[in-house]
């Protein structure tokens, strides 16, 4: 089994820290190459907590480009 640089981990985990899904798929690429179960059982569970996270935030944004787009079309028509 290769080994792990926590280095190089700590180094990627902060460069991907903005970006749920980059960082998730980062956790589960690393997982692998650490021998304790907890520990890899740990990286797969945050990487799925990123996943929904990652959803939600999607939906929100959605959401909230929708609303605004509402509010505009409103506006439009109160001008006419």
């Amino acid at each position: 089994m290769p080994s792990s640089s926590p280095a190089t981990e700590q180094r990627l985990l902060g460069e991907f820290a903005h970006d749920c899904y980059a960082k998730a798929l980062l956790l589960l690429e690393m997982a692998p190459y650490h021998e304790e179960q907890d520990e890899r059982g740990a990286m797969l569970s945050t990487a799925a907590e990123l996943l929904v996270k990652a959803e939600a935030d999607e939906k929100a944004f959605a959401n909230a480009c929708s609303d605004s787009h509402e509010i505009g079309r409103a506006s439009c028509r109160e001008r006419v």
